[in-house]
C-alpha cells in the first residue's frame, strides 16, 4: 500500500529545479522562474497574514505538477 495523498507536498524545490538542468537553457528557466519566488498569504475573518515563501510543494491542480512529480 502507498499512500501518495500528500506527495505533491513533499516535493523538494530546489532539488528539483537541480533534476530540470539538463532540459536545457530555455525550459529551465521558465520551469525554475514557474517554481520560485512564490508567495501565500493566509486569510482569517479580517486578519491576512504577511506573506511566505512557499518552498516545498508543487501546485496540486497543475497541469505540470503530474511530470515535475516523476522527475522528482
Amino acid at each position: 500500500f502507498l499512500d501518495i495523498r500528500k506527495a505533491y507536498d513533499k516535493v523538494w524545490l530546489p532539488k528539483l529545479i537541480d533534476k530540470l538542468t539538463p532540459a536545457g537553457s530555455g525550459l529551465h528557466t521558465m520551469l525554475q522562474s514557474y517554481l520560485t519566488n512564490r508567495l501565500i498569504r493566509l486569510q482569517f475573518d479580517d486578519y491576512i497574514s504577511t506573506p511566505r515563501p512557499i518552498t516545498a510543494g508543487v501546485q496540486k491542480e497543475g497541469i505540470l505538477s503530474p511530470y515535475l512529480f516523476s522527475i522528482f
